[in-house]
């Protein structure tokens, strides 16, 4: 099965349209829910390994994503 490649940037545009589209909260995440699904299957283009590790200081860590 060939997943296509959903980018953050692509993810956040199409969030930033169905929020300006939508007012009702269930409707939003009615509409997120097959994008999230999406760019879940496409982490292969956004996910890098360095981000499964959380930092020995601070036992967290943060990433910025890709623009």
């Amino acid at each position: 099965m060939k997943v296509e490649s959903y980018s953050i940037p692509q993810l956040v545009a199409d969030l930033e349209q169905i929020c300006a589209r939508f007012k009702d909260d269930r409707e939003i995440l009615g509409a997120i829910r097959p994008l999230a699904r999406r760019a879940a299957l496409s982490k292969a283009s956004w996910l890098e390994d360095r981000m499964y590790h959380a930092g020995a200081a601070e036992g967290f860590g943060g990433y910025i994503l890709p623009e």
